[in-house]
């Protein structure tokens, strides 16, 4: 099983520092809990993101291909994601 955490993040606008200050944790918690959340951890990112527990779990044989767009910086950013 694998996690789109960080894709959604970047989608909803969040870095590892703004998401462990919705979540209460220091931003190494948060870095080091991105590749094997726990249940309850999958539900805490979920409420912060406005996302269903399912967004973040991705099944091993899904391939998404993201969706990205330039901010006002000129940095990509993903907006989305497509089906393989």
């Amino acid at each position: 099983m694998n996690f789109r955490i960080e894709e959604l993040m970047n989608l909803k606008g969040f870095n590892n520092a703004k998401l462990a200050k919705e979540l209460g944790v220091t931003r190494s918690t948060v870095t080091n809990n991105l590749k094997k959340p726990t249940l309850e951890t999958l539900e805490r990112i979920a409420k912060v993101l406005d996302v269903r527990v399912s967004d973040l779990i991705v099944e091993d044989d899904q391939k998404l291909d993201p969706i990205y767009k330039k901010d006002e910086n000129g940095k990509e950013i993903v907006i989305g994601f497509l089906k393989k």
